[in-house]
């Protein structure tokens, strides 16, 4: 196993993040140090998320960035879009950009996909919509040795929107129509323990859902508050990580928290360090 964290591209180019851009900048004034002070830290890869109508040739300088600062690099596939009308810019982006990382830098891309969402709060039209939009994103890049992850979400009370897949049962559902060696699940601990709280499903995972986790999102949760950093929740982090270990899991621990959820985001780089030393220890 090794740990990660979570940018939005534009970020790592030295530009506004799309998501509270004010809290960022007094988090990490500088990207170029904060690498510098993350790879010193122990973390080894970068999660770059992706927004609507990404620019490949900026997203590309981006991957050449990290990879020159000795990171690994996962992607987060863009997910704020109405299925299907506007998918094929977002299979042209994972085409390009895996065909990119493929042909220059000799790795197989992890692509890290959400089910989809509604305002129309009809489960079982997501549901195979859900069915439809793997199939299609499968299909369409065949040809394209990439791997993917679908990510289980959450739902909030009184949400307008309801998010596919925020059980396990649900997560498994979904996989069961597929059978290919490329697609797996990637476990949001702050998800998953957001929906525990509710009463909505057990706090850890079942074996058949562990057996299938091939990245993973880590944050901590309190009180339906999650992207804390580790430590200011109440997850087990350490009961995690030894049931990801007692199934064989080798793969990354992709811190993501965020300055804006935290009451002093002037220390969030410290936080990360913290993180980044508390999981070491836990994975030794």
């Amino acid at each position: 196993m090794h740990i990660g964290f979570s940018f939005f591209w534009q970020f790592v180019l030295g530009l506004p993040n799309p998501n509270k851009a004010e809290f960022w900048h007094i988090a990490i004034p500088d990207i170029d140090q904060a690498l510098i002070n993350f790879k010193q830290y122990g973390v080894q890869s970068i999660e770059l998320k992706l927004t609507e109508k990404a620019d490949v040739q900026q997203i590309s300088a981006a991957i050449h960035k990290l990879m020159g600062n000795g990171f690994y690099v996962t992607f987060h596939a863009p997910s704020r879009f109405h299925y299907p009308d506007d998918l094929s810019w977002q299979l042209q982006t994972i085409y390009h950009i895996s065909e990119f990382v493929i042909s220059t830098y000799k790795f197989t891309p992890m692509w890290i996909i959400h089910p989809l969402n509604s305002t129309h709060k009809n489960r079982t039209v997501l549901f195979q919509q859900t069915l439809e939009y793997l199939q299609q994103i499968l299909t369409e890049l065949q040809d394209v040795p990439a791997r993917f992850a679908l990510e289980i979400l959450r739902n909030r009370e009184n949400s307008a929107k309801l998010h596919l897949g925020d059980n396990y049962e649900e997560i498994l559902e979904i996989l069961s129509n597929f059978h290919v060696e490329n697609l797996g699940i990637c476990w949001d601990f702050g998800h998953t323990y957001a929906m525990h709280q509710r009463g909505l499903q057990q706090q850890f995972p079942p074996v058949e859902f562990l057996n299938q986790v091939v990245h993973c999102h880590v944050h901590d949760c309190l009180d339906q508050k999650t992207h804390l950093p580790l430590g200011h929740g109440e997850i087990s982090i350490q009961e995690s990580i030894q049931l990801l270990k007692s199934c064989g899991y080798d793969g990354i621990l992709n811190l993501e928290f965020v300055p804006h959820r935290i009451d002093d985001p002037l220390n969030f780089i410290k936080y990360v360090k913290q993180s980044v030393f508390l999981i070491s220890e836990l994975i030794q």
